[in-house]
């Protein structure tokens, strides 16, 4: 199981500089989709191997992330590559939603079961 490491404008140096694999989902506690979707971006996180990196932002506590990454619309989930983003994924998604998108980008390099 992957652990979910919160990330701020402090320690985000480990996705912009970083080697691999990454999602972060961008969320506010306030957003009722971001909570109503939380459960099926902890199960698809569940699935990815230990090399990727899973993390959650706040977007009320880490606006200048927010402000980088161009995150408008919520909840929003970043895949990184080696620091690049990758793609973006904006709304609510199901968990399998989520494992094919994911699939496609990364074609054999994620862990997904």
């Amino acid at each position: 199981m992957t652990n979910v490491r919160t990330y701020n404008e402090d320690n985000f140096h480990d996705i912009a500089w970083g080697e691999g694999l990454a999602v972060i989902r961008f969320f506010a506690p306030w957003c009722p989709p971001c909570r109503e979707s939380e459960a099926e971006y902890l199960q698809f996180a569940r699935k990815l191997g230990p090399h990727v990196k899973v993390g959650v932002v706040n977007v009320d506590k880490s606006p200048v992330l927010s402000t980088r990454y161009e995150v408008f619309g919520l909840p929003s989930v970043l895949v990184f590559r080696n620091g690049q983003l990758m793609k973006r994924l904006t709304g609510q998604k199901t968990a399998e939603q989520y494992a094919a998108i994911f699939s496609s980008i990364t074609e054999h390099e994620a862990d997904v079961h």
